[in-house]
């Protein structure tokens, strides 16, 4: 027993553990025989644990062993029953999991010609195959997979499955006859899911035990339910059924299969499977909804909150009382809940049912009730539960024939009434107030643009703020790492990680809030669309319908309910206006997005006018307005009513004096956060701005990039990447301004130190046509607030003059003759945006300037307030030397600007000579605020570049970076960040890619930056690493552009693979810096060896280069898919993989998901790993020769001898596949990376030919081993084949 107990303990740690490999247990005579001792014993009624314990190891272990248990089992069941041979669960289950993935693979191989919608380009399946018709989470096995399976295990299968079943529906017949039946419910209350699952794959249930198994496994209330009562009366005894931990792991597995990818039925729709994967997955949503809903109502939240704690540390006990159970229960069940949502979401409002809104309402109030506010995961899940039911389309229901789009016409009513109860639910509680008015729930400036002192004297700082500030944390945690310093030790780390970030609390919190409210109000509006308009009699009080919670649930009742009536609930929820417009920020961040958009919809609901008397206020301004309205309605109106307080804004219209004292006592508009929208304005951005999506993905705050651009916050051709999330939305500010400005509640001199003139200055490059009507109609009012003959307090603003003659300058360079045809236009010379109209290009009614035009002047009008500043005088030279801005060249003489002159404009002759002598001091500020000039005014489009190309900007950059810019390193980082823009911008990288060298300059850049010449060594870390990491990523984008390669041998090819070798030359201290190969046996990598100086610094620099370098090589090789070993060979692919080791070397050294630095370390790790493996998946593993090393004979080797170079190549193709073993495990989908890099490793090996093979098999230290090649082949199959119950168990 001892021994038995050793040996499977020792497999299972062999298994688990990546440093070493299995060896081949097939070829262990012994091992059989264990199997065999195993079987007689369990058959003879003697306990032996450790002899079924090492069966379940060995059948894991190997593929032979489990044909073999399977075949003793059957042969076994001759004799006696299933219920003697319960022990062998466990190893029964193991060796049928492994059947079912061997006969799921094969599945998918015959079908590969009939899937092409369901592959990727490497061959990996996306998600499940067609699911079992009975169960749909169960994976479909054909007549290929089933031809897999013996006769043995099909019967195994059967006898197993039926008795699993029959424990699960309760249906033993004489329980109290089984032997021993404690150790038997024991063992099936851990292993009856998983059996069940794969033995339904091999041998399907027949109906009779399915219909059983779905009434037990799916009961109308829920899994956590009274105990059942016999014929004769009395209650079955819990010890003789399955608990509702087993059911709902069995369901899991049935109904909800693989809840980590979404099956193939999500996209492909018309046949009756989709039908069943959807009904079965509205009947399993309904019983974790009814279940969560009785453990919340019985789980003190005390209870709930450490479960919720300790489900994160996964090796905490959570404690043996019935309190605790329950609460691990509901844990377990909200993630297997967030889950279903995760993967399949898409099915909720294809599959409405009554039962299906009936659990989803008593679920949302059940939560709202015990869980709110203190679980932030409960509130998500109310969040996404609402976000699942809203229909695409509110129309397609009404006109839809099938049974689903009836279906959810019958379910309208229920629909309103659910989403009007939960919304009133939230509103009306008393912490919904709190969590939205926290003072930190709103967007976090970034600690550069929170370092701007205010007033501002340039806008430009806050172009180029720092996008990865947790990325400069994560540069000193490397350094330190480098260094050998252990700053921070195990314990510190473990009370850091117990920390709570309370601001990131609230902001998430609050995100949360607006997103339920906002998808409960879409889920009213889609019910409200669907019932219609009709002309019912409101002369019933509406608080007369709405009855009780029973009235409630009644169809009748709520088809009775006139769609008038939702109209009218909908108007009175603009009594919530005032607290959302407190809460709201008005910035490009999700929370404020959705509030704003909400806001809209409730005041169009009311009738509208409510906002605009507001004077379309946020924040604190909102507030302070609101309360001061409140008192002096309370105070003038006698006997009013706590309702009608609450709404006082309805009833008195806020002067221009009240709004401007609002705007002074609350909170005015932040320049700060003005300064980041006018520098990276969002020229996609429509107004009225769209309303956000309505998703019941796990985050808001995590949105898709397809998302993003449907709010016009990231386009395509914009090289600026996404707007700032914490600067202002100009879709709400704009209206704002233009509103304070008609309404004379604003000075002009607060109104352009507030940053909004520069604001609307930038919006006039907006590529929507309303965005810019409203900033020209702003800049007008803005001109008439200036003029002293129409506003006399305007003589008071001293800088009228120099905001006056911007203004008029602005206005001249817009076209004279406005609207006009243009038959054949000159691209991008044209002012206005164009719109095709048969063989005509018409251009827009309202101009456009370009952006570096647009920039300038928002730049000029916050200058202008501040005649001692640095750029006071370029600004003003610009403005007033022509009566018109010159919208065809650059708005000031950059390369003066660039070598310390002050002059502005175009560049003139006379302004060139008349240099102004300037100190040292002036001259760097003048060049760094030229440099961000630039940076700010290329956005990617047509115009800019050709604005660029016209005055050379990127060619002089690239030529002063290494001349005139060498003394300064932030200049020299700019002028790489504009170089590095003009590269990502389709329109200008061209030409600076055949005529300028642009690739081999970014290469340069790299390589001098990870190995500094002698004058600059002393040059700051992170400043190298910055300029590394710049450049790479350059390229990256330029060769993943479209059109990059091409010329043939002689093209960019050649530039883009020297540029690779140089830049992979250049990391090479990272190659010898990882202890040994990753793999835990350093045979190769402790052969080579480095003389390169292994300072900190030098480190850094390549490690911020590392992740950009990989996402290199990996789009060269997707270009050159012809000239895959010139890219990278096997070898270099190793050294590769090393780097990554020793840059997570830190990270988890025993394998675990510890972080060593912090969660974003943790991200950026990952990514590091996932990088790599596309790397090696798209590299070529059987060296340079595309031909392999058999396509011909090197001299001096015989037919049966292996050179050294397919030795090496062999060595290591072992070694990256072994390194790509630990990090598929580790990577974000295990399976997908799995199967990829499995068809890549034997892909290398069949078109390596026989040398290959013979190198790999070669147990000589030149090869890697044919068995552990091979252990590691099969471990990749296991990971890239799991079927969903192996996973899942």
């Amino acid at each position: 027993g001892r021994a038995s107990h050793a040996a499977a303990t020792a497999l299972a740690a062999a298994k688990t553990s990546f440093a070493s490999t299995l060896p081949d247990f097939a070829a262990v005579a012994s091992g059989s025989a264990a199997l065999a001792r195993a079987v007689a014993a369990t058959v003879n009624w003697e306990d032996s644990p450790s002899t079924a314990k090492l069966a379940e190891a060995l059948a894991a272990a190997s593929p032979a062993h489990a044909d073999r248990l399977l075949a003793l089992v059957a042969e076994a069941l001759n004799s006696c029953g299933v219920e003697r041979l319960v022990s062998l669960l466990p190893a029964v289950r193991v060796a049928l999991e492994r059947k079912v993935a061997v006969a799921v693979q094969c599945s998918y191989s015959a079908t590969d010609d009939d899937a092409s919608d369901r592959e990727f380009s490497t061959g990996m399946v996306q998600g499940l195959p067609f699911p079992d018709k009975t169960f749909p989470g169960i994976p479909g096995v054909d007549a290929s997979g089933l031809g897999t399976v013996s006769s043995a295990a099909v019967r195994v299968a059967r006898a197993f499955g039926e008795f699993s079943c029959a424990f699960l529906s309760d249906s033993f017949g004489r329980r109290d006859e089984l032997h021993d039946w404690g150790v038997i419910n024991t063992c099936l209350e851990t292993h009856a899911p998983g059996t069940l699952a794969a033995a339904h794959a091999l041998a399907p249930l027949d109906s009779r035990h399915s219909v059983a198994l779905k009434e037990a496994l799916l009961p109308t209330g829920g899994w956590w339910v009274d105990k059942k009562e016999k014929d004769d009366g009395t209650k079955t005894n819990e010890n003789e059924s399955a608990s509702a931990f087993c059911r709902a792991a069995a369901a899991r597995l049935l109904f909800g299969g693989d809840l980590t990818r979404a099956p193939v039925s999500c996209s492909v729709s018309g046949d009756a499977t989709d039908d069943a994967s959807i009904r079965a997955t509205a009947q399993y949503a309904a019983c974790l909804l009814h279940t969560t809903r009785v453990l919340s109502l019985v789980v003190p939240v005390s209870a709930a909150a450490r479960a919720e704690k300790k489900q994160q540390n996964r090796g905490v006990v959570l404690g043996t009382s019935k309190t605790a159970i329950a609460a691990r229960l509901e844990q377990n069940l909200c993630d297997d809940l967030g889950a279903l949502l995760d993967s399949r979401g898409c099915f909720f409002a294809r599959s409405v049912t009554p039962a299906l809104v009936a659990a989803a309402r008593g679920f949302t109030n059940a939560q709202l009730r015990r869980r709110y506010p203190s679980s932030l995961a409960s509130l998500a899940l109310v969040r996404r539960v609402a976000s699942a039911l809203v229909c695409g389309d509110a129309g397609v229901a009404l006109s839809g024939v099938t049974d689903a789009s009836k279906t959810r016409v019958r379910c309208t009513p229920l629909l309103a009434h659910f989403a009007r109860d939960a919304f009133e639910h939230i509103a009306s509680h008393s912490a919904t107030a709190r969590v939205l008015l926290h003072p930190e729930g709103n967007a976090v400036l970034p600690p550069v643009v929170a370092a701007m002192a205010t007033p501002l004297a340039s806008l430009l700082p806050a172009a180029h703020f720092s996008e990865h500030v947790d990325d400069e944390t994560l540069d000193e945690a490397l350094v330190a790492d480098a260094d050998g310093d252990d700053l921070v030790d195990e314990e510190t780390r473990a009370d850091d990680d117990l920390v709570v970030d309370t601001h990131a609390t609230a902001r998430a919190t609050k995100l949360e809030v607006v997103g339920a409210l906002h998808a409960l109000w879409t889920l009213h509006g889609d019910a409200f669309v669907c019932l219609g308009d009709t002309n019912d009699d409101l002369s019933v009080p509406f608080s007369m319908e709405l009855g009780d919670d029973d009235a409630a649930n009644d169809d009748e009742d709520i088809d009775d309910l006139p769609p008038a009536h939702h109209a009218v609930w909908r108007a009175e929820q603009s009594a919530l206006i005032p607290l959302l417009a407190a809460a709201h920020g008005a910035t490009l961040s999700a929370c404020d997005r959705r509030l704003g958009a909400l806001l809209m919809q409730m005041d169009a609901a009311a009738g509208g006018g409510a906002l605009r008397e507001m004077g379309y206020l946020w924040g604190d301004a909102a507030a302070y307005l609101t309360r001061t309205n409140a008192s002096i309605v309370s105070n003038s109106v006698e006997d009013v009513t706590r309702d009608a307080a609450c709404r006082a804004f309805a009833f008195a219209k806020p002067s221009p004096d009240a709004i401007a004292a609002a705007l002074r006592a609350g909170a005015f508009p932040d320049a700060r956060r003005c300064a980041a929208t006018a520098t990276r304005f969002p020229h996609a951005r429509r107004s009225p701005a769209p309303a956000p999506n309505v998703s019941h993905r796990v985050s808001l705050a995590d949105e898709p990039h397809s998302e993003l651009v449907s709010q016009g916050l990231a386009s395509a051709h914009d090289s600026a990447g996404l707007a700032p999330a914490f600067g202002y939305d100009p879709a709400w500010v704009l209206p704002f301004a233009l509103a304070a400005l008609d309404t004379n509640a604003v000075e002009a001199r607060d109104f352009v130190a507030w940053g909004l003139a520069s604001l609307a200055f930038a919006a006039t490059a907006s590529a929507d046509e309303t965005t810019r009507a409203v900033a020209f109609a702003v800049l007008n009012a803005l001109q008439d607030a200036c003029d002293e003959t129409k506003r006399p307090e305007a003589a008071n603003f001293r800088e009228r003059a120099q905001l006056t003659a911007l203004l008029e300058a602005t206005k001249n360079g817009l076209h004279p003759d406005g609207p006009r045809v243009d038959s054949k236009p000159k691209p991008g010379r044209d002012s206005g945006e164009t719109r095709e109209t048969g063989d005509e290009i018409a251009i827009s009614e309202i101009a456009r300037l370009p952006t570096a035009t647009a920039v300038f002047a928002a730049e000029a009008a916050t200058a202008a307030l501040h005649p001692a500043g640095d750029t006071y005088v370029i600004t003003q030279r610009a403005v007033c030397r022509r009566a018109a801005l010159d919208g065809e060249a650059l708005p000031v003489n950059f390369l003066g600007a660039l070598n310390g002159s002050g002059g502005g404009g175009g560049g003139d002759k006379a302004e060139t000579v008349a240099v102004v002598t300037a100190g040292r001091g002036e001259a760097r500020a003048l060049r760094v605020w030229v440099l961000r000039l630039l940076l700010a005014s290329l956005r990617g489009g047509p115009e800019d570049a050709r604005l660029f190309r016209k005055a050379f900007a990127a060619e002089v950059l690239m030529s002063h970076r290494t001349a005139s810019l060498s003394s300064d390193p932030y200049a020299r980082q700019l002028a790489l960040a504009v170089v590095a823009r003009a590269a990502e911008t389709p329109a200008a990288a061209r030409a600076l890619v055949e005529g300028s060298g642009l690739v081999p300059w970014l290469a340069s850049a790299v390589t001098s930056a990870c190995r500094p010449s002698q004058f600059r060594v002393g040059e700051a870390a992170s400043s190298r690493a910055a300029a590394a990491a710049t450049a790479t990523t350059a390229l990256v984008k330029l060769a993943a552009a479209r059109g990059a390669f091409y010329g043939g041998p002689s093209g960019t090819a050649v530039d883009f693979l020297s540029a690779t070798r140089d830049i992979r030359n250049a990391l090479a201290p990272l190659y010898g810096s990882a202890n040994g190969n990753g793999n835990g046996n350093g045979s190769s990598g402790a052969s080579i060896k480095h003389t390169l100086t292994m300072d900190a610094a030098t480190l850094t620099v390549c490690r911020a280069a590392l992740l950009p370098a990989l996402h290199l090589h990996a789009a060269v090789a997707k270009r050159l898919t012809r000239r895959l070993g010139e890219v990278l060979d096997v070898a270099e692919t190793a050294a590769l993989c090393r780097a990554v080791v020793s840059n997570t070397r830190n990270y988890g050294k025993d394998g675990s998901n510890t972080p060593s630095f912090s969660k974003d370390s943790d991200k950026h790790f990952q990514a590091l790993r996932e990088a790599m493996l596309e790397v090696v998946v798209t590299s070529s593993g059987s060296g340079r020769d595309p031909d392999g090393f058999g396509a011909r004979s090197l001299p001096g080797v015989q037919k049966n001898e292996t050179s050294e170079m397919a030795n090496a190549a062999g060595s290591a193709l072992c070694e990256v596949t072994s390194w790509a073993l630990n990090a598929c495990a580790l990577s974000s989908d295990p399976q997908a990376w799995s199967a990829r890099v499995l068809t890549w490793a034997t892909t290398s090996l069949e078109r390596g030919g026989h040398e290959l093979v013979a190198a790999v098999a070669s147990r000589r230290e030149g090869g890697g081993g044919g068995v552990k090649f091979a252990a590691t082949l099969g471990a990749l199959r296991d990971g890239s084949s799991a079927g969903a119950g192996a996973g899942a168990a």
